[in-house]
């Protein structure tokens, strides 16, 4: 059986539908992991290079989150740290512009059409957006350092109120409560309870619209495993592309974003 759901990150959904691909159980993670690939209809690989947009973690959009699992995500894309359009320097560069994508994003998640808007800038022929979902666990290695008393980094801090996998922070506009259901996760489900969840959501600036998700729900002692199975499973869902940076002297108006929150939401498509 299809089971179809729209396609978006955060709570605003294009209306797209996506058929589950691939749903696995990852037992050999010392813990819970759950993995699901989901393609777009009449889905046409994206090949060539893709632009890492950024992580929107517990209903905002966060600088902080890629430099934590930057590192792992990057591996199957490039021998390095993919660049976040998502990051201090372009913050500090376009407040106007920023403000505009962090309220926008706070309401609305990343959806297509904030995408659409954001293509100049990529020099990817795709964008790719993570989603996080609760608190990051302690890998092995910082369980043990901060059982002897070390200062290590704490576990990422769970933001505002969400229901489900990559839920914004408010999921409104104005009081009309219009949230819509994401395609990340079963919407009869609630998310399992000191779950830790993360998706990856491919954009093709070519086709307009997103193309390819993968996400993993994790419950475990060790995160950075889970993160290493997840990279290795959105290396083989996402084949034959490399990381591009982003050109940051492209001219993006804010206006245009703005734009967007006057808009109305969309129906949700199921069949």
């Amino acid at each position: 059986m299809t089971l179809w759901q729209p396609m978006s990150i955060g709570p605003r959904t294009s209306c797209v539908g996506v058929a589950i691909a691939v749903a696995s159980i990852c037992a050999g993670c010392g813990g819970d992991t759950q993995l699901t690939v989901r393609y777009a209809p009449e889905y046409v690989p994206s090949n060539g290079s893709l632009s890492v947009f950024g992580v929107f973690e517990n209903g905002r959009l966060s600088s902080d989150a890629w430099r934590e699992v930057g590192p792992i995500l990057s591996s199957g894309f490039s021998q390095s740290v993919c660049e976040s359009a998502w990051n201090e320097n372009f913050l500090n560069a376009n407040p106007t512009l920023t403000s505009a994508i962090d309220e926008y994003t706070r309401d609305d998640g990343v959806s297509d059409k904030l995408l659409a808007r954001l293509a100049p800038l990529a020099k990817g022929g795709s964008i790719l957006t993570f989603t996080v979902l609760g608190r990051r666990p302690a890998s092995k290695s910082e369980g043990s350092a901060r059982a002897k008393g070390s200062t290590s980094s704490a576990p990422l801090q769970v933001g505002g109120g969400m229901s489900g996998m990559g839920g914004g922070g408010r999921g409104m506009r104005g009081g009309g409560g219009r949230r819509q259901p994401s395609m990340l996760v079963e919407q009869d489900s609630e998310t399992k309870r000191g779950a830790y969840e993360i998706s990856a959501l491919l954009y093709s600036i070519q086709q307009r619209r997103s193309i390819a998700s993968v996400s993993m729900s994790y419950t475990g002692p060790d995160i950075d495993v889970a993160l290493k199975e997840f990279s290795d499973k959105l290396r083989t869902a996402i084949t034959n592309v490399t990381c591009a940076g982003w050109d940051f002297d492209a001219k993006v108006d804010a206006g245009k974003i703005r734009e967007l929150m006057d808009q109305p939401v969309p129906e949700a498509v199921t069949e």
